[in-house]
């Protein structure tokens, strides 16, 4: 007789439907004095007794019990630590200014003390505006920064990188020709998206730091070629523009409400009509360095709740940066702001920029502007969330007709849209710490059945890794993490 087991994954998250899978574990042995017969019994089984239809010695049919037998002996609560812990690509960064001269990377630290950098590359030597040469960037100096970036590499520490020509000291109108900056971008972009630990590249270059305005060269023109320009010199890596709307105009949309003279010779479609018309155009995302200042985030937002939906409904690359005007209201994250960090999925955030939020964010204890997290440190809560942020809720350890299975469950709580795509590992070890086997598997679902081949006196560990191979800590309060794995139980 054969069974078949339906799974419910549980994969919403921020109110998604449920993803739901079949995976067909080859329940084929009957029980003892059990048939086969020409109608096979399909049924589900959620853990309760399945039932094996079998026949007895005068030929009627009666029904025999399949025994679940538990094995499991421990696992760790599904309590959220309140302690910080650092995943890759997300949560509070460090700012880190360096130059790229003609010889190469200087004023630069090494230090690897933090586990995310915002690289702040200053290129004045390549523009005369700023005292240095309107010439391309030498092999020499491409070679030192391929070298710098390598390091954080090896630490395994993630970056986001962006190029300014005012050497960050707010000066504007000092950028070179667009020919030149479009070769710029042609020679960087194969080397700073060489290395998977690049999270982001802030499109950056025009205008003082480098953050897209107050610059003749700020329009939309300008950004509809730096843009193209981008995409074609890297691979993978999402690059990221200042302000929605000059990411949903290069990509043929507009607000209906835009009247900016700016893009009045474009032919461009209301935004409610967007859909991607090229596939790489799915990398390109948002940075905010206006974040939560005023209503429209400074200057960001034209209209920040359409332009947050078209966030939230489109885009899945890293958002952030920096929180600025401390006197704003938006700045003591009331719920609303609390909610809009999940449709705009934050990311990462400047954890020294402005002094004024940031230690009063770690000075904060969460009450009721966030249901649930009462007694959290905001700083320490926010950190935690951006991102992707899994928490364990269950494991389930059992026997049943001659087999053994691992039953696994667990929440997304991070602010980043969890995109079904990480890879997840259960592995097994025995008292002498020794691996005694593991089990990869897709996480495309929240919760998960696999079968196992019945180890005993096991710790059971969980490893996650998204598709860049990098690895997750659980946000549990029990979690040990060693060994890229999180401990999350033990098998008698």
């Amino acid at each position: 007789m054969k069974k078949k087991v339906l799974l419910m994954g549980l994969c919403a998250l921020f109110g998604l439907a449920s993803c739901d899978i079949n995976i067909n574990l080859s329940l084929d042995k009957p029980t003892q004095n059990s048939q086969e017969t020409d109608n096979d019994n399909e049924s589900g089984f959620e853990g309760d007794n399945s039932q094996n239809t079998g026949n007895d010695n005068n030929g009627q049919e009666t029904e025999v019990e399949a025994i679940k037998e538990t094995i499991l002996t421990s696992q760790i609560s599904s309590t959220e630590t309140q302690k910080m812990v650092k995943n890759p690509g997300c949560g509070f960064y460090k700012a880190r200014e360096l130059d790229l001269t003609e010889n190469g990377v200087e004023n630069a630290s090494t230090s690897m003390s933090e586990n995310m950098y915002h690289l702040r590359i200053s290129l004045a030597a390549f523009t005369s505006k700023m005292g240095g040469k309107d010439i391309e960037i030498p092999k020499k100096a491409l070679d030192s920064l391929d070298n710098y970036l390598a390091k954080y590499a090896k630490a395994d520490v993630s970056v986001i990188v962006r190029f300014a020509y005012d050497a960050f000291d707010n000066k504007k109108d000092v950028e070179p020709s667009m020919s030149l900056i479009l070769k710029h971008i042609e020679a960087l972009g194969p080397v700073v998206s060489k290395y998977n630990n690049v999270e982001a590249i802030e499109c950056g270059l025009i205008g003082p730091w480098g953050e897209m305005h107050s610059s003749v060269l700020d329009t939309q023109d300008t950004y509809n070629q730096l843009f193209p320009k981008w995409l074609a010199s890297t691979s993978r890596v999402p690059i990221l523009s200042r302000k929605p709307r000059y990411a949903y105009r290069f990509m043929g949309y507009k607000l209906d409400s835009d009247n900016d003279k700016d893009i009045q010779h474009l032919e461009l479609k209301s935004l409610d009509k967007f859909e991607y018309k090229e596939e790489e155009y799915k990398r390109i995302g948002i940075f905010n360095d206006g974040y939560l200042g005023t209503s429209k985030d400074t200057g960001t937002y034209l209209d920040r709740e359409k332009e947050v939906e078209w966030m939230e409904n489109f885009l899945t690359t890293p958002y952030g940066g920096e929180v600025i005007t401390g006197t704003s209201p938006l700045t003591y994250i009331p719920l609303e702001v609390h909610q809009e960090q999940f449709k705009t999925h934050l990311s990462y955030l400047n954890g020294g920029f402005d002094h004024n939020v940031t230690d009063r964010w770690k000075e904060t204890i969460i009450e009721d502007n966030i249901p649930g997290y009462k007694g959290f440190n905001l700083y320490t809560f926010m950190n935690n969330h951006m991102g992707y942020g899994f928490l364990f809720d269950t494991l389930e350890a059992y026997k049943l007709n001659d087999k053994s299975y691992l039953k696994l469950n667990l929440q997304t709580v991070g602010y980043k849209k969890y995109l079904n795509d990480f890879d997840a590992e259960i592995v097994l070890v025995n008292e002498a710490n020794e691996v005694v086997n593991t089990y990869p598997f897709k996480l495309d679902c929240l919760e998960k059945e696999i079968e196992f081949d019945g180890e005993t006196n096991c710790k059971v560990y969980l490893r996650l890794s998204d598709t860049l191979g990098r690895k997750y800590k659980l946000l549990n309060d029990e979690s040990i993490y060693e060994n890229t794995m999180n401990y999350i139980g033990e098998i008698m």
